[in-house]
């Protein structure tokens, strides 16, 4: 699922193409690997073709937010088609549930981007290591809508 070092170099080749006026030399393929090695090949791909469509450079550390972007509007696009992953059993251990639930939605939302879902207009601002984790209970949220009228006037 992470990208190889082969595929390192595919991906600055075509970072260079989309971007003549980028510099690259035989070192930048270890670098890129090194900076984006644990994301998939075909999603960082996919991100910097968007990058690359915005602007006339590309970067790693852009390549990781829209990818962390793409991951957030696909899973908004889930979470809007009543899709859910497999309820807690309630006899589990719970963080054991959490982290089979976001790996169950991490891998649908992998699968969702490389079957070449458009995420070009999408409007959403991508924030710094965001993960949407495990659903809030409704009863957690009632307690926090109750409490925001007086948060807001601290």
């Amino acid at each position: 699922m992470s990208m190889t070092s082969t595929e390192a170099a595919i991906l600055c080749r075509y970072v260079a193409a989309c971007c003549p006026q980028q510099k690259f030399d035989e070192y930048t393929p270890d670098a890129w690997f090194d900076l984006l090695g644990d994301l998939p090949f075909d999603m960082c791909k996919a991100a910097a073709r968007e990058v690359a469509k915005r602007q006339p450079f590309v970067s790693p550390s852009e390549i990781r937010i829209a990818v962390a972007q793409q991951r957030r509007v696909v899973r908004a696009a889930l979470r809007d088609s009543g899709w859910k992953p497999a309820e807690w059993d309630g006899e589990s251990p719970y963080r054991d549930w959490q982290q089979r639930h976001n790996a169950e939605i991490d891998s649908r939302v992998t699968d969702m981007i490389r079957s070449g879902a458009d995420l070009s207009d999408v409007g959403i601002k991508p924030g710094p290591d965001e993960d949407w984790g495990v659903p809030i209970p409704h009863s957690l949220i009632e307690s926090i809508a109750a409490a925001l009228p007086q948060i807001e006037r601290a």
